[in-house]
């Protein structure tokens, strides 16, 4: 009784630290994105609000007006610009009431998420450690976790994973398509549970449960105004050449590389089986392998990488040693320094740099920040396939 007990009080006072670790980070990260003022640095948060939703209260995403975000981040969005035109008066404190109240959510699915990368560090015998030096204090969790609502996806998206490794197809495939519903990319490694787990029967239950889940959070949106939802669609598919390499290749604007990145993209499937051909890992590094290697592919040869789809690898690097600490932290700043530089017209101001559309071309800085961090993820994923046919596989499993 007294071992379950001293059991019991390491494992509560692990969390107290981890929870202590994330409530100072994030702290940290809600000032600096405090609308109109804290460090003066963006966030869709407060933008895509303002320019979407419009005032307190809000129009109803999907319904009434366009939103560029999946239905369930619409909805927190809405409840939350809701709940905070009914607490208070006046559109700039209906606005701090806005993002106060969005935070707390964010924080509370942070934490959630934390949980869940420690639960996964049990299962795979990592050092919990490495979720403070890989997930919490990090560059992305300061500038990225309140530059938008990724968080609510990644937190689905790990606990699909967990459950994938716990064998329970079922509920893993309805948290991918919850996953799916918040964030797109954040379901991205839903193809490597596919490919490597189960028989037949369950790799066909789990993609219908899936797009079923997927389907019914989306019925709504469907059924009030189809033409908004397919207007999601339609405004992801026509976006140009953000943060990615390919502006080495292409104009910004030029459709072609849209079709480079569908021609790559096959290459997501081929990854996972050439994997599975070539290691004998146990079923967890199987899943936790390759699904970092699917989604570590399809941000670099997506014409779209945004510095906030950093979130979606965090978990992947606490939990698989594919990056090498120092490397890890330049890959880290070099990505957040695109929205610090990028996106802050007060860090503009400071550094003499004028914010026009050739911000993002081939001659700024800001692009070449942006091009140095893509090929250090792919210096990332060459080095775990160098892992897997040369060395060890089982050394990335941290």
């Amino acid at each position: 009784m007294s071992k379950f007990k001293t059991l019991m009080g390491k494992e509560l006072e692990e969390r107290y630290a981890l929870l202590l670790a994330t409530i100072i980070v994030f702290l940290i990260c809600f000032w600096l994105h405090i609308p109109y003022g804290g460090g003066h640095v963006y966030s869709d948060i407060i933008s895509v609000y303002q320019v979407r939703l419009e005032g307190f209260p809000p129009k109803i995403p999907y319904l009434e007006v366009f939103f560029e975000y999946p239905v369930i981040t619409a909805a927190l969005a809405y409840a939350s610009g809701l709940m905070a035109s009914f607490l208070t008066e006046g559109y700039y404190p209906a606005l701090f009431l806005y993002y106060t109240i969005t935070s707390t959510i964010l924080l509370l699915v942070t934490f959630l998420t934390t949980l869940e990368v420690g639960k996964l560090c049990e299962l795979c015998g990592t050092d919990k450690r490495r979720i403070y030096a890989y997930f919490i204090i990090t560059p992305s969790m300061l500038f990225m976790n309140l530059l938008n609502w990724y968080i609510l996806g990644v937190y689905f998206m790990v606990r699909a994973i967990r459950l994938s490794i716990e064998d329970k197809s079922m509920s893993a495939g309805i948290f991918f398509g919850i996953s799916a519903a918040s964030n797109l990319i954040t379901a991205i490694p839903s193809i490597a549970v596919l490919i490597t787990h189960g028989d037949f029967r369950r790799k066909m239950k789990f993609v219908i449960v899936g797009l079923t889940t997927y389907f019914l959070v989306n019925l709504p949106a469907i059924l009030l105004n189809p033409s908004n939802w397919l207007r999601f669609w339609e405004y992801h598919a026509s976006w140009y050449v953000e943060c990615n390499w390919q502006i080495l290749l292409f104009d910004m604007f030029d459709p072609n590389a849209r079709v480079l990145s569908a021609g790559l993209m096959p290459i997501l499937a081929v990854l996972p089986l050439t994997v599975l051909r070539k290691t004998s890992l146990p079923e967890y590094g199987k899943i936790l392998l390759t699904s970092w290697l699917v989604m570590a592919w399809f941000l670099f040869t997506n014409y779209v990488y945004t510095p906030q789809m950093n979130m979606v690898l965090l978990p992947f690097f606490t939990l698989l040693a594919v990056a090498p600490y120092p490397f890890f932290i330049f890959f880290e700043v070099l990505n957040s320094a695109i929205i610090v530089v990028g996106f802050s017209r007060f860090i503009q101001g400071i550094l003499g740099i004028e914010y026009t559309v050739e911000s993002w071309g081939i001659s700024s800085p800001i692009q070449w920040m942006a091009i140095t961090r893509s090929f250090l993820l792919l210096g990332f994923v060459l080095y775990s396939l160098y892992m897997i046919f040369r060395k060890s596989p089982s050394n990335l499993v941290a």
